[in-house]
């Protein structure tokens, strides 16, 4: 936890977004996990307007054992309840 800050962060990288709004009487929410998306695009934006932290994924954490895009969908279903 980064005071200040939202997301999930791995020491002082962020590795997944939080997010919720609400626009004409409609609420949304959601999160977004960095598993193992091409991290170059990072490079020339400002993630979530925050210039002085980095973005990283789980791939780059945990290497060859990251698990896949089916295992996360899978255990993400399961931890929500689906």
């Amino acid at each position: 936890i980064i005071p200040g800050l939202t997301g999930v962060w791995v020491e002082d990288r962020k590795i997944a977004a939080i997010g919720v709004g609400a626009s004409r009487w409609v609420t949304m929410h959601g999160f977004a996990l960095n598993i193992d998306p091409d991290m170059s695009g990072f490079e020339r934006i400002v993630p979530c307007g925050i210039e002085d932290k980095e973005v990283v994924s789980l791939k780059q954490i945990l290497g060859s054992s990251c698990p896949s895009m089916p295992e996360v969908r899978q255990r993400a279903a399961e931890l929500s309840g689906n």
